[in-house]
Parts: structure tokens; sequence; C-alpha cells
């Protein structure tokens, strides 16, 4: 379950790529190598024209009934098995879907030997960047200003993630981005079905990297690579 990823310059230039209006016309992004909930992400959504857009969400869904936007600390993941049930994420499952154009993410295998934990990177294989499927919506403080704010589906893991974590972010084929932001294909037969879907067993990577990128304040590229004494996960690591 993703609570920290990344973007490249690279990843950034790809996300561009999968939207359909002029360059000049984007937000400023920049590359950050420890995106943490409450910044800014790459989402993909379409307009009311049915075109793709690419804009800057507050990682963290807000719901337009929150009072405030500290829900959004316990929003920035949505199960997929439970979003037309939970109250902060119905109303978008009904038709706020977007996708989140990401580089990679982190997460820790927690060992049983000393209850340490290793960061790893999962990331794709090939030089396309990753598209989650997400949930968006748009909240309105007391002053009128406006928030876009989404959150990331997540799903049972399959291989090679089950190895790191017991939950993962759906992550679509860049061919299935349509299908997923036509509203009317239902939500779960989306996240449910694997044909939709990346082939993780041939397109994630994971590996250890080095312990910098604990710290949110490490910002750079050496967070996304391996760790010098690597650490292969299984299934008997896990807690």
């Amino acid at each position: 379950m993703p609570g920290r990823l990344w973007v490249s310059s690279d990843t950034i230039s790809q996300a561009v790529a999968l939207q359909d209006y002029p360059v000049q016309q984007l937000p400023d992004f920049q590359p950050n190598f420890n995106l943490t909930p409450q910044q800014n992400i790459p989402v993909l959504c379409k307009t009311t024209a049915g075109k793709r857009r690419l804009a800057a969400f507050h990682w963290g869904l807000v719901p337009p009934w929150a009072g405030d936007r500290s829900i959004s600390t316990k929003t920035v993941n949505a199960r997929s098995e439970t979003i037309n049930e939970k109250a902060a994420f119905r109303e978008a499952a009904r038709g706020k879907r977007c996708v989140i154009a990401i580089g990679g993410y982190f997460e820790w295998l927690e060992l049983v030997s000393g209850g340490q934990k290793i960061p790893y990177c999962i990331r794709p294989k090939s030089e396309d960047c990753f598209a989650f499927a997400g949930l968006y919506e748009t909240w309105q403080d007391a002053e009128g200003n406006k928030l876009r704010s989404c959150a990331v589906i997540t799903r049972p893991p399959m291989p090679p993630i089950a190895a790191i974590h017991h939950r993962q972010p759906v992550i679509l084929r860049h061919d299935a981005i349509d299908d997923w932001l036509n509203l009317e294909n239902p939500t779960q037969s989306i996240t449910a079905d694997l044909q939709y879907q990346l082939d993780q067993q041939q397109e994630v990577v994971c590996y250890p990297v080095e312990d910098l990128v604990n710290n949110v304040r490490n910002n750079t590229a050496e967070n996304i690579q391996q760790r010098v004494t690597s650490t292969e996960p299984d299934q008997q690591s896990l807690i």
C-alpha cells in the first residue's frame, strides 16, 4: 500500500505523452524522489470534452462534505474491495476516476529477525511510468478556495510485490487507461479484472534501496538506486 512515491524527469515526460493538451498548458512538475502524502502528484483525468488532461492533485482525497482537509491523512489509499461502501470514496467511485502517473513507489519489507525494515523500490521494468487507478474529488473551503485531491486504489498483492507487502496499487496497462476513465465500465469490474492490469511478473521489478529514503528530507535520485548489499524478499521474511 503505497505511502511514498517518486517521479523523475523521464516520468514527467512520459506522463505528458499520455494527455491530450499542449505542453504549455501543463503544471510545472519537478522531479521528486520522496513524494509523501499531502503533496501534489501528477494525475490524468477526463475533461468534459472527453480529453485526457494532466494536472497536479493533492495526494489524499478530501470529500466535498469534509469540514477541513485533515481527513486526507487517512484517505491516501482506497481499498478496491470497499470503495463503493466507504463514505469518503463512494461518490468518487461513481463518477470521478483518475490515473496517477508515477515513476514508482517504495515499500518496506519487515524481516522476522529483529524487526528490521528494508526499503524497496518498485518500478516498471520498461521506461514507461506506472499508471495507478485512482479516484479524485474537488473540495472547497469557507473562502471558496478549491482543492483537487486524489487517492490510489489498492488491491491484494500479486508477485513479485506479494513478497514485500500485503497490499499494492491497481496498476493499469497504458492501453487500458481509457477503459478505466470510461464511466460506463463498472468500477470493480476494472479493478478486479487482470486483463486491464499490468503483467507484473513480466513488467514490474522490485529491489532493495539504501535507508536514505527513510528520511523524507532526502530527495535525490540516490533514493532509487539499488542497495549495495542486497536483501532478496521471500515469503518467509514477512511478519
